[in-house]
């Protein structure tokens, strides 16, 4: 099989279409987290002497906190879904001073917030397309460690995304893609072979499996990559939520 590259090229054209179908009905939920200190008094400077105030709250060590939530999974997540909603929960003395919704995808996606405590920011139930994502801006005196908790069919966990992780829409436009060049190819060599431009498993159809082999080479390790830094992110999600 492997000296014919006719038989060789089917082969590596069916490795996109049969991962494609392996990433399908998968529901994942993610969130990106950025910190910026805004304001603050130094820590060699006397706190007893120098008062910061917010709306008439002493404040020492303000932030301002930017979630992205996104659901980059291949399945909507539905209302009924939620078993417990999506909460980000930071620990004493973190305060909110205040939050709220300020970019969304699509333009009809309409999240909203409620306050449980002031250390905790809770995301009502909300229908969740796939590539639907929404983002919240969260000023806070005195951040800590984030929890986030949620409770909804099919997902295992919420992950912390890394800003250089590819997202499954994606990779499932390489997928068909590259399943795509595979059809063309096949059927460009076939037309070749009946109007006799070049012969079966002659040397043009050799080069042009060997440049296609070394294309999807380079796609499943690159897969490889992105799958390596969802893992760290991964991890790194669960040594930030440890206390």
């Amino acid at each position: 099989m492997l000296r014919d590259p006719m038989a060789s090229l089917v082969i590596l054209g069916l490795i996109p279409v049969l991962l494609f179908l392996a990433s399908l009905r998968r529901k994942r939920l993610s969130y990106l987290l950025t910190d910026t200190r805004v304001l603050g008094v130094h820590e060699a400077v006397n706190r007893s002497r120098v008062r910061i105030y917010f709306d008439d709250v002493p404040v020492t060590d303000v932030h301002l906190l930017v979630i992205t939530v996104n659901n980059w999974g291949n399945e909507a997540i539905r209302i009924d879904d939620f078993v417990r909603p999506l909460r980000f929960i930071w620990c004493e003395p973190a305060r909110i001073l205040t939050a709220e919704v300020t970019e969304v995808h699509p333009e009809n996606l309409q999240p909203t917030l409620t306050f449980v405590v002031t250390n905790e920011l809770v995301v009502n139930p909300m229908l969740l397309n796939p590539g639907d994502s929404f983002q919240l801006k969260v000023l806070m005196n005195q951040p800590s460690k984030l929890s986030v908790d949620a409770r909804i069919v099919g997902i295992k966990e919420i992950t912390k995304a890394l800003p250089s992780v590819r997202t499954p829409a994606k990779t499932m436009k390489m997928f068909v893609g590259m399943a795509l060049v595979a059809l063309v190819l096949i059927i460009g060599l076939l037309t070749g072979e009946h109007f006799e431009f070049w012969t079966a498993s002659g040397r043009f159809e050799t080069r042009v499996f060997q440049l296609f082999a070394l294309g999807v080479v380079f796609f499943i390790v690159d897969e490889l990559k992105s799958a390596v830094s969802d893992l760290v992110s991964s991890f790194k999600n669960k040594d930030s939520s440890m206390p």
